[in-house]
């Protein structure tokens, strides 16, 4: 709550006098990542990934708090560390109901039979989309 709250120095001693357990560190970095302070960041993320190497979201979301912060250096370097530790990122999974009928889609699989057509659909919904701001933005 500390974290969330934006009391990120509070949350991170608290962390370290109880000497935190992997949900207290995964929730700092968590609060970092919300209110951009890469230096707690960094300092929760490398402690997660002493405590739970293997804890994949530890990794990405380290990566993208540089990342947000132009630091691209840093997040190739957690990036490789996931990488050197056998530690791969879960795909990303939508899914979408038409008439009763829910389908999964998971990020890199174009295996789905009317993929064409559906990206056919999404370039006309961002054409539209794209269209209307510029009508609003007139």
């Amino acid at each position: 709550m500390l974290g969330r709250g934006g009391y990120l120095a509070e949350a991170r001693e608290l962390t370290k006098e109880t000497q935190g357990t992997t949900a207290m560190w995964d929730a700092l970095l968590g609060a970092c990542s919300a209110h951009v302070d890469v230096e707690i960041g960094t300092y929760s993320g490398e402690g997660l990934k002493m405590m739970d190497p293997q804890n994949e979201m530890s990794y990405v979301i380290l990566s993208n708090l540089y990342c947000a912060n132009g630091k691209w250096k840093e997040a190739e370097t957690v990036r490789q560390a996931m990488n050197s530790q056998g530690v791969r990122k879960t795909p990303g999974c939508s899914w979408i109901e038409v008439r009763n009928m829910v389908t999964a889609f998971i990020a890199g699989n174009n295996s789905h039979p009317l993929m064409e057509d559906l990206c056919q659909m999404l370039r006309f919904l961002d054409f539209e989309t794209k269209s209307s701001r510029i009508l609003v933005s007139d």
